[in-house]
């Protein structure tokens, strides 16, 4: 019995430690019955999630940004990526979960940057991102959108004036090249210091 209390106290005095681990300005995010997809990377075994956070925080094999916890299985995934890399697709089994590591300094969540464009005549063509479409939309929701989407990190946005379209991306054009098409407009949240909506231009150069 006295056992079990040290042990108690133990764990306390670990989950505390654990709310004051991560350097400041980062925070450990939450979504219930989500799995970040094709993103795993190791296996711990435990029944806590703050554990499970303590230990993706203090991996010393590769840089832990996420965790998918299951108390049910006693299952703890490591990730190196995040929704910036991949996405969270719907896990409504044994209580699994989806944690993530944001640091307001690291940029990879941008749903409070700049919005700049449009760059006319261009989309993003890149993205490999399913279901990311919407229709008769204005530019202000489809912003609103992409600043709003929890499945993955949203960098920016394509838009047809003429229908409403309005396709969300992951990527941005530091990350990928722009292509011509003349019936869009392309849009990208920018968390650059400084920047000007009025002249900012895409640093990447237009693929033809």
């Amino acid at each position: 019995m006295q056992n079990t209390i040290i042990t108690r106290v133990c764990l306390f005095i670990l989950l505390a430690y654990v709310a004051h681990a991560l350097p400041e300005g980062c925070s450990w995010v939450n979504f219930r019955t989500k799995r970040l997809n094709a993103w795993n990377k190791l296996v711990v075994r435990t029944g806590f999630l703050k554990t499970c956070q303590f230990v993706c925080e203090h991996h010393k094999g590769f840089k832990c940004r996420s965790v998918d916890f299951s108390p049910k299985e006693r299952a703890c995934v490591l990730s190196e990526g995040d929704r910036a890399d991949s996405y969270l697709r719907d896990y409504k089994w044994n209580n699994w979960q989806y944690s993530e590591i944001q640091c307001k300094d690291e940029g990879r969540n941008r749903s409070s940057c700049l919005l700049v464009g449009p760059v006319g005549g261009n989309i993003m063509y890149a993205s490999t991102m399913t279901n990311n479409i919407r229709h008769h939309s204005t530019v202000q929701q489809c912003e609103a959108a992409c600043r709003q989407e929890q499945r993955f990190f949203c960098v920016s946005f394509n838009f047809r004036n003429s229908t409403g379209m309005c396709a969300l991306q992951e990527l941005d054009t530091k990350m990928a090249h722009l292509a011509q098409v003349p019936t869009f407009d392309y849009y990208e949240l920018n968390c650059d210091p400084g920047v000007n909506p009025l002249t900012w231009q895409p640093p990447a150069l237009v693929a033809n």
